[in-house]
């Protein structure tokens, strides 16, 4: 089941951040101070950021992420899937595949571009995005943090 992440699940959310930004789909490690801002984000249900739940047998499996922003590139809106993270114990059980499925049904109707970013390390994860129908973008990410 994927639900809408509510205030009882900060302290689960910060704990799987911690796991997700120190294993191999990232390449850098962020502090407590964004998480707790991308929760806060998050709470206010505003038009830029959602936050997801996994569950899986009454139990949190994992979090998703998505930014919501206009495209140029597709002269629409666009959703970037920021994070998808499973627990160890919840992975290959389908939960990836039901992610895609809701964000497809959520936002396919009004939508027109769904986006993602994925270390190329992460090879389990892009086997998945590929079959879901991702394509690679030859773009090299570039950031300036303020």
């Amino acid at each position: 089941m994927i639900r809408e992440m509510q205030l009882q699940d900060r302290d689960e959310f910060m704990a799987m951040c911690h796991e997700f930004y120190r294993s191999d789909a990232c390449d850098h490690v962020i502090g407590d101070d964004c998480f707790a801002a991308t929760f806060t984000e998050v709470m206010k249900k505003g038009p830029y950021a959602r936050g997801y739940i996994f569950e899986k047998e009454g139990q949190i499996a994992g979090y998703a992420l998505v930014s919501i922003s206009f495209s140029p590139e597709v002269g629409g809106m666009s959703a970037f899937l920021e994070e998808a993270f499973i627990k160890k114990p919840f992975r290959s059980q389908g939960l990836g595949k039901e992610y895609f499925a809701f964000i497809e049904k959520e936002y396919g109707p009004t939508f027109k571009r769904f986006r993602l970013e994925a270390t190329p390390s992460n090879t389990r994860a892009m086997k998945l995005y590929e079959k879901m129908g991702f394509s690679v973008l030859h773009y090299v990410q570039m950031v300036r943090d303020l």
